[in-house]
């Protein structure tokens, strides 16, 4: 933390202020709190104390930012003196003190439908942003296009079959969101000029899930299309 002028400036290209050269530097801080511009003493010395009484309180550094912008705001600090100052490194950093219990941080290893909505749709986009919606009209809705890890804004693209397995049984590799629920229908033909395609989903003979990485993942269906068991067969996949 410092309180004094332009410490914490970090838009000037290709100079580096104290502030911005401790934060990116290998062995620097963690985190930096201090003003961009010029600042009052006075000022710098309330909005210090409150941050400082903050850091005794709190858990997580943005919040003792917090208290010590809001503690001043409608005191004895000006506007500006707030408005100056701003932190360079992450809010969420948690503050550890030699009393302090250290617990693991449980992060969930699937990206729900909320999280996702909120990632995916701007503020001004929330009426489109429902589950049975269709944004770029392609028959997908939000929920499936969630789930199969689809962009629901942009036109084109569809869910991949990232392998196929054939022997005894053909073995059909489909990529999904981890813990969505989906529906597989598999439909095959063996002439596609003809294009007489059969469902087949009956043939199924298995489903197995394994983990592709920390939020997708990918169900490995076997089956044996009856209907084409002596002929070449062509397979297409749909998921609802």
């Amino acid at each position: 933390m410092a309180i004094a002028c332009a410490v914490g400036q970090f838009a000037i290209p290709g100079y580096s202020t104290l502030g911005e050269a401790l934060v990116t530097d290998t062995n620097g801080a963690v985190a930096f709190w201090g003003p961009g511009g010029t600042q009052y003493h006075a000022d710098g010395r309330r909005i210090g104390r409150e941050l400082l009484t903050g850091l005794q309180g709190e858990s997580r550094l943005g919040d003792c930012v917090r208290q010590a912008l809001t503690g001043n705001s409608t005191t004895e600090v000006i506007y500006h003196g707030n408005a100056v100052y701003n932190l360079l490194g992450d809010p969420a950093t948690a503050l550890v003190t030699p009393d302090t219990a250290v617990q693991p941080v449980q992060t969930p290893s699937t990206l729900g439908y909320d999280e996702w909505r909120r990632l995916t749709f701007a503020p001004l986009q929330e009426a489109l942003s429902g589950e049975q919606d269709d944004p770029n009209g392609d028959g997908v809705n939000n929920y499936l296009a969630y789930a199969l890890d689809l962009d629901p804004l942009s036109e084109g693209g569809g869910f991949g079959i990232l392998k196929l397995e054939q022997g005894d049984r053909l073995r059909l590799h489909l990529h999904k969101r981890a813990g969505a629920a989906v529906a597989w229908r598999i439909e095959a033909c063996s002439d596609l000029a003809a294009a007489d395609w059969q469902d087949v989903t009956a043939d199924i003979e298995s489903v197995e899930t394994t983990a592709t990485d920390d939020t997708m993942s990918t169900d490995i269906l076997s089956l044996t299309p009856s209907a084409h068991a002596n002929a070449p067969v062509f397979l297409r996949a749909f998921a609802r």
